[in-house]
């Protein structure tokens, strides 16, 4: 797993390979409807922001995708009264496995 200076490492690559794939004229941000080069504190947050998500969503990606692939609570119940709590566990067991934490 990466680390979250190993993500601003990246993110510093790509910004960079951005900045200077439009002919070296810089990235732009628009400001109360005014074009505008971006500064060196936006070119750091614009990394740090980059960075910051990627590392976020490595760490803690699984809790969207395991909430994402859950049945709804309705389906749940009627998995247990129709089919027992051990049905009910293998399901959500299948989802857990499905969506590791990182540190599994």
């Amino acid at each position: 797993m990466a680390t979250l200076d190993e993500f601003k490492s990246a993110a510093r690559t790509e910004i960079e390979a951005k900045k200077t794939s439009n002919g070296g004229e810089g990235l732009y941000k628009t400001v109360n409807n005014v074009r505008m080069e971006f500064s060196d504190e936006d070119y750091e947050q614009a990394i740090l922001d980059n960075a910051t998500q990627n590392y976020e969503d490595q760490e803690y990606g699984y809790i969207d995708a395991r909430r994402m692939d859950y049945p709804s609570i309705e389906d749940q119940l009627d998995e247990i009264f129709h089919n027992g709590v051990d049905s009910w566990k293998a399901i959500i067991q299948q989802v857990k496995d499905d969506n590791p934490k990182p540190s599994e």
